[in-house]
């Protein structure tokens, strides 16, 4: 879908420009630490519900160890340190000049996206990103002066707070971004940001009034449904929605649309709680609306794809596999010309003789002919795969099988007819294991199975024809011990 990252950026801005005025009625009554440490545990409880009820889990535990530190990491600058620091200038500064520092946020977030993530926004995004911070800053210097001083620190204390809690922000984005760049999902991606989050702020708790307070505030009913209304639409729909945005446009557009939330609490700031709206504030909302009009005018990015090559790393054969997965893989259906082909077999622990249940299994190959032939609609690395590919997950006593045709050799002759196959372990471990090959073949024999180093056995598949006409093989999978053969 066309500006899908831009429109859940727009239903981002939504979500925390309405959430923002729910949590000022419930933070003045709890205190905006406690706050923080409660909305993130019940935003954790309804994220795990909701990834139950679409994923058949609580938690991702399909996530990769490189995608839960990335996210993990985005938490703890994002949710922990940037949300503390914003609560401090805050309290210093005000709610209006908190906002405005916290809208450099798209600034750095392109900075650092332009210089990790290779993202280019082109002149329209350029523009369209200044006009939409020019706008900000028009409407939120007209309140600039309230809230000037605090006992919890000087001005320049809360701009420093400010700054840096738009620049973690920042780097939580970026980071976000690289995860779900590498194929996680954004429901699965928002649930280990806010699982990581949680156990922090409460091993914190003791620093800021202990426990005590947090569970004496939920005795609070006015206090209490203000809070789970707003973690409903912020923690919960609006980051859901964020991450949903970051990974379907660049991180500056997405960023910068993020920042107009500040412009909604201004109006539901004067409607709910009485708040002056002046005309320079609807000026500068104006313009930040435009300067929204702009960032979707432009041309889509083509945002470059670290998968779309052919030795990309091996984690890319999984980025674009099914949410949902049996322990059948049908490669080839009917129409494929070919022999028809079976293959199964059991993945077994490291020990030899354990069942190895949820394991992830990749493979694909060539045509009949031996052409990686493509349908033309394949994307990442299986554009290079072509379109005999597909995976599987292994039951629940390891078994797995592969429906396909056999491969026919490379035009050159120089090779054994082969499968090629990867694996993903349920801890995210993944690597190459050696081809399924076929034992009829003359090309497969001792100088062939000598010249072999991935683990997984030597794939030697003996196969033998059922009176249905289809080959049928087995092949079982020890996968190697820690730090063996991978």
């Amino acid at each position: 879908m066309h500006f899908l990252g831009e429109l859940a950026a727009v239903g981002t801005a939504l979500c925390w420009g309405s959430a923002a005025s729910l949590f000022v009625t419930s933070g003045r009554r709890m205190g905006s630490l406690v706050l923080n440490r409660l909305r993130l545990t019940t935003a954790l409880l309804f994220l795990a519900v909701a990834l139950w009820a679409v994923r058949g889990a609580p938690w991702p535990t399909w996530a990769t160890r490189e995608q839960l530190q990335l996210l993990a990491l985005s938490s703890l600058l994002g949710f922990v340190l940037g949300d503390s620091l914003y609560f401090r200038a805050l309290v210093i500064l005000g709610a209006s000049p908190a906002a405005l520092l916290m809208s450099m946020s798209p600034v750095f977030a392109a900075l650092q996206a332009r210089v990790f993530l290779h993202e280019r926004l082109g002149l329209l995004g350029l523009v369209g990103m200044t006009m939409t911070l020019a706008g900000l800053v028009l409407a939120l210097r007209e309140r600039s002066g309230e809230g000037a001083h605090h006992p919890e620190g000087s001005v320049l204390v809360g701009i420093v707070s400010g700054l840096a809690a738009a620049l973690f922000s920042s780097v939580g984005y970026v980071l976000s971004r690289a995860a779900l760049q590498d194929g996680i999902d954004a429901l699965s991606g928002t649930v280990i940001r806010v699982g990581a989050a949680v156990p922090l702020v409460w091993l914190l708790a003791p620093l800021h009034g202990g426990f005590g307070r947090s569970l004496r505030a939920l005795r609070d009913r006015v206090a209490l449904r203000s809070m789970l209304g707003a973690t409903f639409l912020g923690p919960f729909l609006g980051v859901t929605l964020s991450l949903l945005a970051l990974k379907h446009t660049e991180v500056g557009v997405a960023t910068s649309i993020f920042s107009c939330f500040p412009l909604l609490v201004l109006f539901l700031g004067a409607r709910v709680h009485g708040e002056r709206v002046t005309r320079r504030m609807v000026l500068g909302a104006l313009v930040s609306v435009a300067g929204i009009v702009l960032l979707f005018s432009r041309p889509a990015a083509a945002v470059p794809d670290p998968c779309d090559d052919p030795d990309a790393d091996v984690a890319c054969c999984f980025t674009q596999m099914p949410a949902s997965l049996t322990q059948v893989m049908a490669i080839a259906d009917s129409s494929e010309a070919g022999e028809r082909l079976v293959l199964t077999g059991i993945v077994y622990r490291a020990d030899g003789t354990s069942p190895y249940a949820r394991v992830l299994l990749y493979a694909y190959h060539t045509d009949n002919s031996g052409v990686y032939s493509d349908r033309g609609d394949e994307r990442g690395i299986q554009s290079w795969h072509g379109h005999l590919h597909g995976w599987c997950e292994t039951d629940s006593t390891g078994h797995y099988e592969i429906r396909s045709i056999r491969p026919g050799r490379y035009p050159s002759n120089a090779v054994p007819a082969h499968i090629h196959a990867a694996l993903r372990e349920p801890d995210g471990r993944t690597y190459w294991i050696n081809d399924f090959v076929f034992a009829d073949d003359d090309l497969v024999g001792e100088t062939y199975v000598s010249s072999l180093t991935n683990p997984g056995g030597t794939g030697v598949v003996t196969l033998q024809r059922g009176d249905d006409g289809i080959l049928r093989g087995e092949r079982n999978i020890v996968v190697p011990g820690v730090g063996e053969g991978r």
